[in-house]
């Protein structure tokens, strides 16, 4: 039920969607959005932060634990202003 609430969580163009391949042949693991520097990213729905800070080849990320489950993995970021809970 939560999948078709959730929100858009940057302003910018949609470059590529879940499931989508890239030139390489890639198959996207989530959406990818082309934006502004220093774009402002919110959640995505309302959830609980679960990790917040680098993560292996994903740089900086938060993780958000959402109702029934889901999680939703947000990257890109230059700056992170939450914490974890």
């Amino acid at each position: 039920a939560l999948r078709g609430g959730m929100l858009q969580p940057v302003s910018g163009t949609l470059k590529r969607k879940y499931g989508e391949r890239d030139p390489s042949g890639t198959e996207s693991q989530g959406l990818t959005f082309a934006t502004e520097g220093g774009t402002r990213i919110t959640a995505p729905a309302r959830g609980r932060v679960m990790f917040a800070g680098p993560f292996r080849g994903y740089g900086q990320i938060v993780i958000i634990e959402h109702e029934g489950e889901m999680h939703s993995m947000i990257s890109g970021f230059n700056r992170i202003d939450v914490t974890v809970g």
